[in-house]
């Protein structure tokens, strides 16, 4: 439970995890159909979101969002189910104050790249150990720019930083990732839904995505994550000497409940964690929705410090947006209202 959940309904932790929702949590108001819907749902292995009116620990009433799905394996089994309580404490269409997120480096530019004889030094004994690692394999991906970078963080540790390194070569080498092509995931990226318009303020380039705009009935999570993978491949050989970052603009104009895929969560955290390991510079997602709060508080546990740090969540996308890319850089038609095509 969230800290907003146990202030607004006066249960402790211990209570909530021992809690017998059926007696606790509803009450005269609470709609036997609607949690008729929940138990189908569950059955039939289907997201739903829903309003619930629930009670306090007190008996007082209050309206939750609640939204249910399950937890799948890559191979379809089911885990587990993902439940999420979304307290209305305000209209229903406001998205909860914590769901907001504001970076604490949102206005600081990047730091330059420094090549002291130290630094190069290092960036030597670096590559020089991944070789030794992976004699045979591809490490374009670990270009000078991007160890110079490695070794230029706050609290570098060689031996932290070559364990990561080589983890994120295994990853590559495991998803094959050197052998992407354009023919192999040129149907997924027919729908526009994924691309690479110009830089930021700081010349990084920029990768828009919006889900909104698919088409879900042809939809393939695997090829779609593939798709993602040849596109920040290709935003990597965007980049202007120096630059070693991506930014990402995720709108969510449009999305659906079907657009929330807990498999695709799964590989938005291994590519943050693993794959694309200190690629990507910032993260905006926006406009903040009831959507957005149920996908975000299934990934905050999994994400760390780090990359939380690099996501701005906003009710107002555009006007953020504005402080990070030119107006003549940002795509028409960004963050409109548009068809959800289910």
């Amino acid at each position: 439970a969230s800290p907003s959940f146990l202030q607004v309904t006066g249960f402790t932790k211990e209570e909530v995890r021992n809690l017998n929702q059926s007696l606790a949590l509803h009450g005269p108001e609470t709609d036997v159909a609607t949690l008729g819907r929940i138990a189908q749902a569950m059955e039939q292995r289907q997201p739903l979101t829903v309003r619930l009116r629930l009670y306090k620990r007190d008996r007082s009433p209050f309206w939750s969002q609640f939204f249910i799905s399950p937890l799948l394996s890559s191979s379809g089994e089911l885990l587990n189910f993902i439940a999420v309580h979304t307290v209305l404490e305000g209209g229903e269409d406001d998205a909860p104050p914590e769901l907001l997120v504001v970076p604490k480096s949102k206005f600081k530019a990047p730091k330059p790249l420094t090549r002291t004889p130290d630094v190069l030094e290092t960036v030597d004994q670096l590559r020089q150990a991944m070789l030794l690692e992976f004699p045979s394999s591809r490490l374009g991906y670990f270009d000078e720019d991007f160890l110079v970078s490695i070794v230029q963080k706050k609290n570098f540790v060689f031996k932290e930083a070559l364990e990561k390194l080589k983890g994120t070569a295994r990853w590559r080498m495991s998803n094959s990732i050197d052998l992407i092509t354009e023919a192999d995931v040129a149907e997924s990226l027919s729908s526009g839904d994924m691309f690479w318009n110009g830089f930021d303020r700081w010349n990084h380039p920029v990768l828009y995505l919006r889900p909104g705009i698919q088409d879900m009935s042809k939809f393939d999570r695997t090829t779609k994550v593939r798709a993602g993978e040849f596109r920040m491949e290709q935003g990597i050989k965007l980049m202007p000497p120096g630059i070693t970052r991506v930014m990402l603009v995720l709108d969510t104009t449009g999305t659906g409940w079907a657009h929330l895929d807990t498999w695709m969560l799964r590989k938005a955290v291994e590519l943050a964690h693993v794959g694309y390991r200190d690629r990507v510079e910032r993260v905006l997602i926006g406009p903040a929705s009831f959507l957005v709060s149920a996908g975000f508080k299934v990934l905050r546990p999994l994400l760390s410090q780090k990359v939380m740090d690099k996501l701005i969540v906003t009710r107002t996308p555009l006007e953020t947006l504005l402080e990070y890319v030119e107006p003549s850089n940002i795509p028409a038609g960004l963050f409109e209202d548009k068809p959800n095509v289910q």
